[in-house]
């Protein structure tokens, strides 16, 4: 080899290495979603996994309630404080990814009229106007 091509693969290998190529694989989960829901209402919940998963799950308080990227949650069926986990079955970069859980809050709601409801917790700001005869 001459040293002329040593030094074009060197400088190819170098190439290589620049950032991008050497930094790792970002291996976290997340989800986007709200974490406080009015009884009644449908949320959707999106998940950022790692490239290359396959596998996932969702669970409430332990249920698995869906296996897809994005997870459509009707909170009908009681008021309080549910766990919603994300999981993935396969590994990132040979490390086990551990499950993200999240704490959801779902209130009450209260029927004003035969349109609107309102959490508890939640504020209204209300004005009245009196007329004086």
């Amino acid at each position: 080899m001459q040293l002329h091509q040593f030094f074009y693969i060197l400088i190819g290998f170098l190439l290589y290495l620049l950032p991008g190529n050497l930094m790792a694989q970002n291996c976290s989960l997340s989800y986007d979603g709200p974490a406080e829901n009015c009884f009644g209402a449908s949320t959707i919940y999106i998940a950022e996994v790692p490239n290359g998963v396959q596998e996932l799950s969702w669970t409430l308080n332990g249920q698995v309630i869906g296996q897809d990227r994005s997870l459509n949650v009707d909170w009908d069926q009681q008021s309080g404080v549910f766990d919603l986990c994300l999981a993935v079955a396969d590994s990132c970069s040979g490390i086990l990814i551990p499950p993200l859980c999240r704490e959801i809050t779902v209130r009450e709601a209260i029927k004003v009229d035969s349109f609107s409801n309102f959490c508890t917790g939640n504020f209204i700001k209300i004005s009245i106007k009196l007329l004086v005869v």
